[in-house]
């Protein structure tokens, strides 16, 4: 999330204004939950490239041949109005050998069609996302796709953005409140900086939705019991891989928000399009599915 008065906050949005106006490629790195999307988004709705599609790849459901076909740059240099604006690499830790070799060769050859002025004067520009360590990624892929890099803080280092943020999930949610400003409590931000966060601003946004469902009716402003976090869910994801903490993430908010997709989409701040992909990745399935399919096999 972009909001935020801290020092972190604001040079991060300084930062995404100069990269918004050049064409190097930039690489955002963070844990899951922490907006890295949404940085993706407020470069590029800021770019040249804004009048042409923003496409997320998902590293992890393509291989070298779909590298190939699909993102051939001859393609889009026969009808450059019609090609892709940014190409996201979303998750490039989930890259194979040999899908990461065909995306450096395709970041080779995009640097060379842009100085050769074969790609008009906005060419496809190259974006990704990294959760993890990326020690197993070919180093040149790394140095090709983050030219420029943007390394976002787990939300339990940028407390003092709290009160803002609060604020902002507050105005986008989507059930009506009608709270007076400021929407919370003075408590409510000693209860919340006490938390771990353990999915940062995923799992922040999700809280503040709870309370704006729990809060009483005729209070003016949220409480601090209003918010209820589990304490031990940090000690719960120590030791696992990435991975899992985001299939459990996923499962999670989707059971939460009754499998509305749109809705969780936007709530983990991801395209709806990846949501799918994911959850055919992790093979998600409602809890009354799962009951169903142990039924039918008893």
């Amino acid at each position: 999330m972009l909001v935020g008065s801290s020092h972190a906050a604001q040079q991060l949005r300084a930062q995404m204004q100069k990269l918004s106006e050049q064409q190097s490629t930039v690489l955002v790195r963070g844990a899951f939950g922490t907006g890295k999307h949404q940085v993706i988004k407020a470069i590029y709705y800021r770019s040249p490239q804004a009048s042409r599609p923003l496409v997320f790849v998902d590293c992890g459901q393509i291989d070298a041949e779909q590298v190939e076909q699909e993102y051939r740059l001859d393609r889009f240099e026969r009808s450059l109005s019609t090609s892709p604006g940014v190409i996201v690499w979303d998750g490039i830790d989930h890259l194979s050998e040999s899908a990461q070799r065909a995306v450096l060769s395709l970041t080779e050859r995009t640097v060379r069609s842009a100085r050769d002025g074969k790609m008009g004067a906005a060419p496809v520009r190259m974006m990704a996302t990294g959760t993890g360590d990326l020690a197993n990624l070919d180093p040149e892929l790394v140095l090709r796709l983050g030219v420029a890099q943007i390394v976002l803080d787990p939300l339990r280092d940028r407390l003092e953005d709290l009160p803002d943020l609060v604020t902002c999930f507050v105005a986008q949610s989507r059930i009506p409140h009608f709270l007076e400003t400021p929407a919370f409590e003075s408590n409510v931000l000693a209860k919340l900086a006490h938390h771990n966060w353990p999915k940062n601003l995923t799992e922040l946004r999700l809280a503040v939705e709870f309370a704006l469902m729990n809060r009483s009716r005729d209070a003016r402003q949220l409480q601090a019991f209003d918010f209820q976090l589990n304490s031990d869910e940090a000690a719960s994801l120590q030791g696992l891989s990435l991975a899992e903490v985001e299939k459990r993430q996923i499962q999670s908010t989707l059971e939460t928000l009754n499998w509305k997709k749109s809705r969780t989409a936007e709530t983990l701040g991801i395209e709806r399009s990846t949501l799918d992909r994911k959850i055919k990745r992790y093979n998600l399935k409602r809890d009354s599915e799962t009951s169903d399919d142990t039924t039918r096999r008893v």
